[in-house]
């Protein structure tokens, strides 16, 4: 036969006293005489005492029929009201935590069942140990398809909670069965944790070869490109280059042409003094035969004489 997960211990608490007050009609014999002595000594108190502590057990009792309703809601309202005038009662926190739980507001029940546990009560506290421990194991399984190892962990939790309440009351069924279960339940999901990771881990190192890959085509993609580039580069600076010697092949010649034509000017220059001397010599010459014409009839005319 299977086992199931059992539910909470104790809930709501039915002690025989509340605060050190007997709140329910049936009264052993034994405790009978220290009820008369205890009674007696709140009398001599006041009647303020008395009504003190009878008011917060009534109040628990109506908390108690709303929490057996599955008025949960109601039941968590009056045991807090009950604790406002009882603030240490370590039974209230354990009601209060089990009204917690039963709305599913988990955390909230821990840190009852916690506050419970702080007596000196190892049956209370073990019961409080062991709804700690079921608190836990709740939490995880709300985690279980978002985190796993956050599941991992409160199970684990969970188990040592078991385990404190079992130390403390051996002869406790409860915690001994859930621990076997939560246990069982711990190792299957460690193998999925761990399958879990295996594949994070695959799929970590496939999309890593996937962006390698993509890397590698982009680049493969972009290589023509850059070599596109790399060319019209080349061809713009050979054009450049070409520009540039065109330019100053340009002015070069433009530089030689300036230089014939400066050349050529002081030829022409040259030649036009050239001809200018010759006119000038050819405009002197009949002078010089005249004159010497001149002289030759001067010579003459003497020699005649």
């Amino acid at each position: 036969m299977t086992k199931k997960f059992l539910p909470l211990c104790g809930i709501p608490l039915n002690s025989k006293f509340w605060c050190g007050i007997i709140v329910r009609s049936q009264v052993s014999p034994l405790l009978f005489g220290k009820l008369f002595i205890f009674i007696t000594a709140i009398l001599v108190l006041g009647f303020a005492g008395i009504a003190f502590a009878e008011g917060p057990a009534t109040i628990v009792r109506k908390g108690n029929r709303s929490y057996t309703k599955s008025d949960f809601d109601q039941a968590l309202k009056l045991y807090n009201q009950a604790q406002s005038t009882a603030p240490d009662s370590a039974e209230i926190d354990f009601d209060i935590g089990t009204a917690q739980y039963k709305k599913g507001d988990y955390q909230s029940a821990v840190g009852s069942f916690e506050k419970a546990s702080a007596t000196r009560d190892k049956g209370l506290e073990a019961k409080a140990l062991y709804n700690i421990g079921n608190s836990k194991y709740k939490m995880g399984l709300l985690k279980e398809n978002t985190n796993l190892a956050e599941t991992v962990a409160l199970m684990r939790e969970s188990l040592d909670y078991y385990k404190r309440s079992i130390d403390l009351n051996p002869r406790e069924r409860d915690p001994k069965i859930n621990h076997e279960l939560v246990e069982k339940q711990l190792k299957a999901l460690l193998d999925k944790l761990k399958q879990q990771e295996q594949k994070q881990k695959q799929q970590k190192g496939e999309n890593k070869e996937e962006k390698e890959q993509k890397k590698n085509e982009e680049q493969q993609k972009e290589k023509p490109q850059e070599e596109q580039k790399a060319a019209q580069g080349q061809e713009q600076e050979q054009k450049t280059t070409e520009e540039k010697q065109a330019a100053q092949e340009g002015q070069k010649k433009a530089e030689e042409k300036q230089v014939e034509k400066q050349e050529a000017k002081k030829a022409e220059e040259k030649q036009d003094k050239q001809q200018a001397g010759k006119a000038q010599d050819k405009q002197q010459q009949p002078v010089q035969e005249k004159q010497m014409d001149q002289g030759e009839k001067q010579e003459m005319t003497e020699q005649e004489a």
